[in-house]
């Protein structure tokens, strides 16, 4: 028998917070800090941009995943990115 730990939204979790940080260093929302100490905010919002972390997206029709781990917009070009995390499990169970 095999026993695995499978913290995926931890893992999960943790990647799209450094991709929250990066992108929010690049909007000039904050200024640049350790990854580790990072702790990503609901949302942030100036002139030119918009940054959701894991909010639900309103929709016309119900949708079960409406819930990406970011949404970035560019309120200029009015571009939207969903952006999901997924870190796949990358160890076989040996039998």
């Amino acid at each position: 028998m095999v026993v695995i730990n499978n913290n995926g939204n931890n893992n999960n979790n943790g990647l799209a917070k450094i991709f929250h940080q990066k992108l929010a260093e690049a909007a000039e929302f904050i200024d640049k800090s350790r990854y580790y100490k990072y702790t990503p905010a609901s949302i942030l919002e100036n002139d030119n941009f918009k940054l959701y972390w894991n909010r639900s997206i309103l929709t016309d029709k119900i949708i079960p995943c409406n819930r990406p781990d970011i949404t970035f917009m560019n309120k200029k070009t009015k571009n939207t990115f969903l952006i999901d995390i997924a870190v796949p499990n990358t160890i076989s169970p040996k039998q």
